[in-house]
């Protein structure tokens, strides 16, 4: 008598459960499912579509190149299984091969619009810019409503310092697609830098309320730091709505006592490598006391270099976490038994405040921000007396830690010596400024104007890249036009210099800087200072207009900060009245600042350390 067969096993129907995991929510389970799904039947190419498409989203681009060349070798005669390829891998840094998927995708469909703008936009990284302009120009041929294609030519012109071109290039992709975001973005992107901030606020809000997101909202709340016309409860309610959707509240973990031992600290930033963010903090975790607190450094740098090679070596433990999602990077922080989490320049950083919202430490602080996150998840926000003085307007979620003296700055190994005054051999008078394009608001405009009216023969230097557009040029010139200003008297310097040492150079042509506001200056201050030349600020009414003020009185210059716009005039006309004074202090400048508790990165540690301790006691 024959055996029956013995009935197989039924499958679980892991489509259905990835889908109805998907629908509530549960994108991790719904992936797993789908992992499974693929392991059961390896020849399901839509499964792995969707794992390859989904890491992608994640920002796991390595872990999406297998799934993504498992659907290319299932379905070889599908064009865009090679162009979804084409893009993970260029997502992954693998150029080459991601040309070759593309083409393949374009030998089987050549009049595909989006693989060709893929394929002309990864050709363009590679420098040449011609044949990617063909590409990216036929791919527009076939659909001109091809946002992507848009928004990589206008790229290639922004690349190119040609703004009025890629002005152009994205109002004719939103004259195809309205209400894209991939072009809205850049758009809003270049208003700002113009120094347009109210016309890139109302892009920014439109792109939210078509896209809302992390990132968007982000870079909205950023913009709003540049608005001079922007009341504190409008920047406070702001802040406090994309908290309400971004960072819910969450339990915070328990503090664990650390009578006799070592305190775990960990700071975290995307700016580990030659960046502003190191440069501001790379002094202080070398002077970190060893013998009391442990110091790991969460790296998020794509191109680790020679500054983020001395960070690893300052630190105890660097864990480099290029393409973690949010949520592995949190799990790491708290399985590394950190402390005190400090998140460093947050709102600039893409990972700082996403990673912060899941409350991987008990103590989380926020040093080098400029204003409130809005997040109760992140507990004490750095700062000092002047940039947060007690009386001020402005909120914040966080408690204030006031140190004696808030920034904290490195000067350069390759700075130029100060040279002489130059209004000694000129016989005239040049103001000048070295800051972002996106602080040259029409009233810091108007009021430089009113400084070189008030100074007959003074002559402004300006350098951007952004100067390149003949639209900020113009507006520019019309400002200081109404101030009675001739264009002959102003210096508009576009372009890129060889080095950060000729950049600095530039200094030795200016006898006094100009501040911004309300976004002050800060490292560019910092350096014009140090290049001897004195910097007249307005203390604003923001933690973020201060910093100019509060880099002048730790220096010992306190003279150099006004309260009104009036004032500011005045500090600008008294310093011309006596070049032989200003001469002095040309002279004197940079060993005040390198003298003074803002260099003291030693002092700066031992001040930390002191309130790292506290928090860890209690509230």
């Amino acid at each position: 008598m024959t055996e029956a067969p013995t009935p197989k096993t039924p499958q679980p129907p892991w489509p259905l459960i990835a889908r109805a995991l998907g629908v509530r929510g549960d994108h991790a389970g719904a992936l797993a499912a789908w992992r499974k799904q693929a392991i059961e039947v390896p020849s399901d190419a839509a499964a792995w579509t969707v794992i390859a498409l989904t890491l992608a989203d994640r920002a796991q681009a390595e872990a999406a190149l297998l799934p993504a060349g498992a659907v290319a070798a299932l379905r070889p005669d599908l064009s865009e299984s090679h162009g979804q390829l084409g893009a993970i891998r260029a997502l992954a840094g693998r150029r080459s091969m991601a040309l070759t998927a593309f083409r393949r995708a374009l030998t089987l469909t050549p009049g595909d619009a989006r693989t060709r703008s893929r394929f002309g936009h990864v050709l363009a990284d590679g420098g040449d810019l011609d044949l990617p302009y063909v590409q990216l120009n036929r791919a527009l041929a076939l659909d001109a409503g091809d946002a992507l294609a848009w928004r990589w030519v206008a790229q290639r012109r922004t690349d190119m310092l040609d703004f009025d071109g890629a002005e152009r290039s994205l109002k004719r992709g939103i004259a195809a697609a309205p209400s894209h975001p991939l072009l809205l973005a850049p758009l809003a992107e270049l208003r700002r830098d113009q120094g347009e901030i109210t016309p890139a606020l109302r892009l920014y809000d439109r792109i939210v309320a078509i896209e809302p997101s992390i990132r968007n909202e982000r870079a909205c709340l950023l913009a709003l730091l540049y608005e001079p016309e922007a009341n504190e409860a409008m920047r406070f309610s702001r802040h406090l709505a994309y908290a309400r959707r971004y960072a819910p509240e969450r339990p915070r973990p328990p503090r664990r006592p650390v009578t006799g031992s070592r305190i775990h600290v960990a700071y975290l930033s995307s700016g580990f490598f030659d960046h502003p963010t190191a440069a501001v903090t790379v002094r202080l975790i070398e002077a970190h006391n060893r013998q009391g607190f442990e110091v790991s450094l969460f790296a998020h740098v794509q191109n680790p270099d020679a500054m983020s090679r001395r960070l690893e070596a300052a630190s105890d433990h660097w864990v480099d976490v290029r393409g973690w999602p949010h949520e592995r990077i949190a799990e790491a922080i708290r399985a590394a038994g950190v402390d005190i989490l400090v998140v460093l320049a947050g709102r600039y950083d893409p990972i700082a405040w996403p990673v912060a919202a899941l409350r991987p430490a008990a103590v989380q602080i926020a040093f080098h921000d400029t204003a409130t996150a809005g997040m109760t998840a992140i507990d004490h926000l750095v700062t000092d007396a002047i940039l947060s003085p007690r009386q001020a307007p402005e909120r914040a979620v966080e408690r204030y830690l006031r140190l004696p003296s808030f920034p904290m700055h490195e000067l350069p190994s390759d700075v130029p010596v100060v040279a002489p005054l130059p209004a000694l051999g000129r016989g005239y008078v040049t103001f000048g400024s070295l800051n972002n394009s996106a602080k040259l608001n029409d009233r810091v405009l108007s009021l430089w104007a009113r400084c070189l009216a008030a100074v007959p023969g003074s002559r402004l230097l300006l350098k951007a890249p952004m100067l390149a557009s003949r639209r900020m040029r113009e507006r520019i010139g019309a400002r200081f036009a109404e101030a009675g200003v001739a264009h002959d008297r102003l210096e508009l310097i576009s372009g890129y210099l060889n080095s950060h040492r000729d950049l600095l150079s530039l200094y030795d042509r200016f006898d006094i800087g100009l501040d911004t506001f309300p976004y002050s200056g800060g490292m560019t201050t910092f350096e014009a200072m140090c290049q001897g030349v004195p910097v007249v600020t307005l203390a604003d009414r923001f933690m973020v207009g201060r910093w100019g003020a509060t880099l002048a009185i730790h220096a010992g210059h306190p003279d150099l900060v006004a309260a009104t716009e009036d004032e500011f005039v005045a500090i600008a006309c008294r310093l011309v009245g006596d070049l032989p004074a200003l001469a002095g202090r040309r002279a004197r400048l940079r060993q005040d600042f390198l003298s003074s508790p803002l260099c003291d990165a030693r002092l700066k540690a031992r001040h930390l350390e002191r309130a790292y301790r506290r928090m860890m006691r209690g509230p």
